[in-house]
């Protein structure tokens, strides 16, 4: 298993991306969190490296009908959480 960091940026707010997302791990085994952080959608990715590497380019080329990914960067973290499931967070505005 591997977790990667992921921020998207686009339209990607107020459009159904974070339900889209949630969807998207479950149907993958990805395990997780996504919210908003004022200028992206943030997500923690938890899985093997054949689903995440699906789950990123469904992300990055097929995303929901009014998004719009205009960017999206990853960076791999060196060590697994222990997450239960995937699921939606708290919604935060960025410091700064």
């Amino acid at each position: 298993m591997s977790l990667i960091h992921i921020k998207v940026y686009g339209i990607v707010q107020g459009v159904g991306f974070r339900p889209y997302v949630a969807r998207l791990a479950d149907a993958l085994h990805i395990l997780g969190t996504v919210a908003n952080r004022g200028s992206c959608v943030e997500i923690y990715a938890q899985g093997t490296e054949a689903d995440l590497s699906r789950f990123l380019d469904t992300l990055e080329h097929r995303p929901p009908v009014r998004a719009v990914v205009l960017r999206l960067t990853q960076k791999r973290l060196p060590q697994e959480r222990d997450f239960a499931d995937f699921s939606i967070i708290t919604s935060a505005r960025e410091n700064g």
